[in-house]
């Protein structure tokens, strides 16, 4: 086996391909990725702590933006607000180009985006032209943020 190194080390022409268990179609695998696991278990403000010790918090607000051109960064973002709800959370959705010059400051916000050769997708063009066209260095300060990016390389 040779050994090819970009950023990490990892071996030269080696591929794997993904198969889907038998009895799964694409179609059943997204809509797995999609539905909350067991459906959402829902409670009461004033209920007293959870059966795991973790109080659930309400009323906490979240941002889940992504940037996707087949639909893949879509579902699972889907998928985030729907496990945030789980967790106290009521989470909005929206495409990165709706949150040029509005990106939340008193509340968390999720990148979940692809690339295509380096390029953003149809629905993050805007945002990420918005992002590099900024002047003002502090513009994004009080921005909480994580970046999840979706895709693969040969």
């Amino acid at each position: 086996m040779q050994i090819k190194a970009n950023l990490t080390i990892k071996p030269r022409d080696f591929y794997m391909r993904a198969s889907l268990r038998s009895g799964i179609t694409p179609t059943t695998l997204q809509a797995s990725l999609v539905a909350p696991m067991g459906g959402l278990k829902v409670s009461n403000a004033n209920a007293p702590a959870s059966e795991s010790g973790h109080t659930q918090r309400r009323g906490n607000r979240m941002t889940v933006l992504y940037g996707s051109n087949t639909g893949t960064c879509q579902a699972l973002s889907q998928k985030v607000a729907s496990d945030a709800r789980q967790h106290g959370y009521e989470a909005s959705i929206a495409e990165m180009d709706s949150a040029v010059d509005k990106l939340p400051k008193q509340e968390p916000v999720i990148f979940v985006t692809a690339s295509y050769e380096g390029q953003p997708t149809d629905n993050a063009a805007y945002f990420v032209a918005w992002l590099q066209s900024l002047k003002d260095e502090k513009a994004l300060d009080g921005v909480n943020f994580a970046v999840f990016g979706c895709g693969h390389s040969m």
